[in-house]
């Protein structure tokens, strides 16, 4: 038989249903601003809710949270055609809407071997996936995504049934895909603050924000800022 919905993720029903309300929440914010966003899907640009928004929803079921928006198959002058305004605020390209959310190009990021700190870390945004946008996220519960306005799986991302969880409304009409490549849900059903990839160490702010993101939520009494052992027993190397 088919597995129920979210039962190969390890998702809660209410876990689920938070999801849901979230994305909603992004399809109506979408629907409230002026910018032309049917044009963006026109040019074959995937839409993606990410973010805080998304790890929220899933830890303490917050729905309200800023919403945080990433584009694939996108350029700057798209989005500026399409009436969204660039801030210029930082050293990747970010642009927001009427009602100030962000909408952000997937980007790559790499630091030279002779430079350290963050403000040496180089950006790309040409042609970069979903997958290699999250892959570059400090942790794997920051490292999810949600698909939005268009029920064709997005080829950029990884759909597998272990990855990924397709998300109705409750009459049954498709509202986004939820999309997970790097088990952060897991991680937070655990309770376990897990770094995506070596690249967590280009950055040493990052083990700031780990700092913090341990004293807001529950972490199993051995976890510790030196090491870290995924759920299942298999070591995932040590957090910087």
């Amino acid at each position: 038989t088919n597995p129920e919905p979210g039962e190969i993720m390890n998702l809660t029903d209410n876990q689920i249903s938070n999801l849901v309300a979230v994305t909603k929440r992004a399809l109506d914010h979408i629907d409230d601003i002026s910018q032309d966003v049917e044009e963006l899907l026109t040019r074959g640009i995937n839409i993606y809710l990410v973010g805080g928004a998304v790890r929220d929803a899933l830890i303490h079921g917050e729905t309200e949270n800023d919403l945080d928006f990433l584009l694939t198959n996108a350029t700057v002058e798209d989005l500026l055609e399409c009436g969204f305004r660039d801030i210029n605020s930082s050293s990747f390209e970010v642009l927001i809407d009427d009602s100030r959310a962000e909408w952000a190009l997937a980007r790559t990021e790499t630091k030279p071997d002779d430079k350290f700190g963050y403000k040496s870390i180089e950006t790309n945004t040409q042609g970069v996936t979903l997958h290699e946008d999250l892959s570059r996220r400090d942790l794997t519960m920051n490292a999810m995504a949600i698909s939005l306005l268009s029920e064709e799986p997005p080829a950029d991302a990884d759909m597998s049934h272990e990855h990924s969880l397709r998300l109705d409304d409750e009459s049954g009409d498709f509202l986004g895909y939820f999309i997970d490549p790097h088990g952060g849900h897991e991680d937070i059903r655990e309770g376990v603050l897990r770094h995506v990839t070596d690249a967590f160490a280009e950055d040493p702010l990052r083990i700031l924000r780990v700092a913090r993101y341990a004293s807001r939520f529950t972490v199993p009494s051995d976890w510790v800022a030196g090491g870290n052992s995924h759920p299942d027993g298999e070591d995932q190397g040590e957090v910087p």
